[in-house]
């Protein structure tokens, strides 16, 4: 919802894509969404904290009750977290990042 992710869900929409954005807070979430939105964008966002398991279990069904199929997933997470494999498995068409 900030820096290196909302530059990356910024490119996505401005090429047409439907996006999927996370921050732990709904403010963020919110004001991320609005800025997307804004431009153009067709935007689903969630508050999640990537730090709790349960809320990345979850997320996956989130995106998909909020925005439909996902084709591709850029995985950005600060602080040196990573959403693991077991939630988010990688295929040829998802980016890792």
């Amino acid at each position: 919802s900030k820096g290196i992710g909302l530059r990356c869900a910024e490119i996505l929409a401005a090429e047409g894509a439907a996006v999927s954005i996370c921050a732990r807070t709904g403010a963020d979430v919110d004001a991320a969404v609005g800025k997307l939105t804004a431009e153009g964008g067709k935007v689903h966002g969630m508050a999640v904290d990537v730090s709790d398991k349960r809320r990345i279990a979850a997320l996956g069904g989130g995106i998909a009750a909020g925005a439909g199929q996902f084709d591709r997933l850029v995985r950005y997470c600060a602080a040196g977290l990573a959403v693991s494999e077991q939630y988010f498995p990688a295929s040829p068409r998802s980016s890792r990042h």
